[in-house]
């Protein structure tokens, strides 16, 4: 036996007053080294893909839900804009036309505006929600007032005065809606960053 091998004999494993186990060689010590080196590595490697694969869940809900608002404010400002036209048919003597199609339109724009509360999460896009079904309710008593009046001289004025401005409000909350999603997709970005970055 070599006399190097010899003295590096020395190294004793213990616990407390009993020695483990005396290793003789210094392979066996680069070999114990690795082992701990590739238990570390594997360790770590499992750790990110858990926070990865997280991460990835939690991007994914907020990307679908995101995508949803924005599909459904969308839809909601197209419905006030077919509401519109069917008021106009009112303006030009199809009342009774404009009438069906006004209760279709509400009843489509109701659902989604219901389906839009129930996703909806940060207190802003509640407080743009309400303000959006304020502007409505207000467009609506001015459309009914026209149907109302829809043969006589004085709709047309009336729509231009009264009805065409409380739809734009409206139109332009479904807008500020969608401004809002993506401001929110921003900070969503933002932040799915800084957790991949703690996570390596």
């Amino acid at each position: 036996m070599d006399s190097r091998e010899d003295c590096a004999d020395t190294t004793v494993l213990t616990t407390g007053e009993k020695p483990l186990m005396k290793i003789r060689r210094l392979q066996t010590r680069f070999l114990l080294a690795g082992c701990l080196l590739v238990m570390t590595t594997v360790a770590c490697g499992l750790w990110s893909a858990v926070m990865f694969a997280r991460l990835s869940t939690v991007v994914g809900q907020t990307l679908r839900e995101s995508q949803e608002t924005t599909d459904l404010t969308a839809l909601l400002a197209s419905t006030l804009e077919r509401e519109d036209d069917a008021l106009l048919l009112s303006v030009n003597g199809e009342v009774e036309r404009a009438q069906q199609e006004l209760v279709s339109q509400r009843q489509r724009f109701d659902s989604g505006y219901a389906r839009l509360l129930s996703i909806l999460q940060d207190s802003e896009e509640h407080a743009v929600a309400s303000a959006l079904q304020r502007h409505v309710e207000a467009y609506r008593t001015a459309g009914d007032a026209l149907l109302a009046m829809a043969i006589q001289p004085e709709a047309k004025k009336y729509y231009d005065e009264q009805v065409k401005p409380a739809l734009c409000k409206g139109v332009v909350d479904c807008a500020k809606s969608q401004e809002l999603t993506v401001r929110i997709m921003a900070l969503v970005d933002i932040r799915a960053r800084d957790d991949a970055n703690r996570a390596t």
